[in-house]
């Protein structure tokens, strides 16, 4: 420091170092060892230049040395290379050390800069340090050198790892702040107040809303119910955390949502509860799935105790005839039998041969109907005659039983022909009636048809035992009978309502029912013209 000036000026005591703190230590760490160095030299003075060659070459440094002696030189060097440092002579033929700092402040501002001049005025070696130096000296004391540089690459390491970590804490943000903004969860921070601190945008594809329209606002807004939400807190502070805490939210468009919280306390500096904190999950579509699997698990339930009934059943329709055959076929070895009883027994293995046949024969139609079997035979059908037919089939049977029995037929001088499956017609109608009258002891069955168009619309009604409400849309499906229990009192396999709706659909028609249990039941189904049908499709 022979030709710098002291100053007590605040500004210098600040950014001037003095030699004795460098050179002891104190401004940088030992423990951080330079084994090879690369140095830019701007030196116009070749004997200035060996003499600081060899004060680096004895600190026992590896020297990767390069001196220029102008701007365009030095430049090119900048351009051309990476150095550890640079050192640079203050006066220089056209060029000096200020117009090089001001380009490595620029371009280089990482590499320290350190001036190394023989004479430097206290003003200019401010001047300096403001624009960027990392630090100066004078030729005259070159024992600065080493720990100038040591100091240097010191500090450049410091700020460099602080750049790094500063970068590394950035993209940790940035990755969290994705992941808090993306995440399909709701996370939440709610004061001890119960308002909403903070919360993910998330909500907004959960419920709705916006976090500007909750932060601030009473958590309540989201529950259906806002002791739910009194609930959680309690729950809280008592186990300090929840899992899994089922609610229901209201949405911005007004359907309800099922979601799952977990959560947990806040306590604060002074081991004080300051709120809670955790995550939300829609369960929305898991408590549907949850539904559906219940009312699955209940068909299936109700699936297999139909199917338990319908074999208790078809084995009772079976050996029921099967035991007439058999029983009444051994009477009839009986040697000293009359006439009168040998005609009886007879007729009794008639009507179980029937009654068994006509088992033998549904079980076949529903196997065909489910195979996808079954065809249609469409003939032309006069539906008076078959009405006129059926009427005279089952008007002993209602008689037997003291029924009233009516056909209501439209009043027309034209008897309706219509193209259809005669024999399908006929079956339908028949399990109709026929069920009407095994379920109805006291009262009327009638039957009948009306004409709308192109389309017949028959109904049988009755006065007998009536379907229980929640019987009326499984009546149709197989196996499903009005009583279903095993001692039930009325023969059938349970198979005739659902070969009927099969028949009718596959003729184009549909088929319903209106009943009450004990107030008796009405059947409607319509029949389309097969060949008004036909039309319609090729118009």
């Amino acid at each position: 420091m022979d030709n710098m000036q002291e100053s007590d000026s605040g500004f210098v005591r600040r950014m001037i170092r003095s030699a004795s703190e460098i050179s002891s230590g104190q401004l940088y760490s030992d423990t951080t060892e330079i084994e090879k160095i690369s140095v830019l030299h701007l030196e116009d003075t070749p004997e200035d230049s060996d003499l600081i060659r060899m004060t680096l070459k004895r600190e026992g440094w590896k020297i990767d040395y390069r001196r220029v002696d102008n701007e365009k030189h030095f430049l090119e060097a900048l351009n051309q290379f990476n150095f550890d440092v640079i050192l640079a002579d203050y006066h220089l033929p056209g060029y000096n050390g200020i117009e090089a700092l001001q380009v490595c402040s620029e371009h280089y501002p990482e590499t320290p800069f350190i001036i190394v001049s023989g004479t430097l005025g206290e003003e200019i070696a401010v001047e300096m340090l403001k624009y960027g130096a990392t630090d100066y000296l004078l030729k005259q004391n070159l024992q600065r050198l080493c720990p100038a540089i040591k100091q240097a690459l010191f500090e450049t390491h410091l700020k460099q790892q602080k750049i790094k970590a500063e970068e590394e804490l950035k993209r940790s943000e940035e990755k969290y702040r994705n992941i808090f903004e993306n995440i399909q969860d709701v996370f939440f921070q709610i004061d001890k107040a119960g308002k909403l601190m903070e919360i993910s945008p998330s909500i907004s594809r959960m419920n709705g809303h916006s976090i500007n329209e909750l932060i601030n606002c009473r958590a309540t807004i989201l529950f259906e119910d806002p002791s739910i939400f009194n609930h959680l807190i309690e729950q809280i502070k008592k186990d300090g955390e929840v899992w899994d805490f089922e609610a229901r939210f209201t949405t911005k468009s007004g359907p309800l949502k099922f979601v799952s919280i977990n959560a947990h306390l806040i306590i604060g500096n002074d081991n004080e509860y300051v709120g809670f904190e955790g995550s939300i999950r829609d369960i929305d579509e898991r408590k549907k799935a949850e539904k559906e699997l219940i009312k699955a698990k209940e068909q299936a339930e109700e699936s297999d105790r139909l199917k338990s009934a319908f074999l208790a059943n078809i084995s009772h329709e079976i050996r029921t005839p099967m035991n007439g055959i058999l029983g009444f076929a051994s009477l009839l070895k009986e040697p000293f039998l009359d006439h009168k009883m040998q005609q009886r027994y007879i007729r009794i293995i008639e009507e179980s041969g029937e009654r068994m046949l006509n088992l033998i024969n549904q079980i076949i139609d529903i196997s065909k109907i489910e195979s996808g079997q079954m065809k249609v035979d469409l003939t032309k059908v006069n539906i008076n005659i078959e009405v006129d037919k059926l009427f005279n089939f089952f008007l002993p049977m209602a008689q037997q039983k003291g029924l009233q029995f009516l056909c209501k037929k439209p009043f027309t001088n034209v008897h309706p022909v219509i193209l259809s499956d005669q024999e399908k017609v006929q079956a339908v109608l028949t399990n109709l009636i026929n069920n009407a009258i095994k379920y109805t002891e006291t009262g009327k069955v009638e039957f009948g048809y009306e004409i709308h168009g192109s389309t017949l619309e028959f109904f049988v009604n009755d006065t007998g035992i009536g379907i229980e409400p929640k019987k009326l849309n499984a009546i149709f499906d197989r196996f499903v009978q009005a009583d279903t229990s095993v001692s039930k009192a009325y023969e059938g396999a349970g198979l005739g309502l659902s070969i009927s709706k099969a028949y009718i659909e596959m003729l184009g028609g549909k088929i319903q029912v209106s009943s009450a249990k004990g107030a008796g039941s009405r059947f409607i189904f319509t029949l389309p013209d097969a060949q008004e049908r036909k039309k319609e499709v090729s118009e």
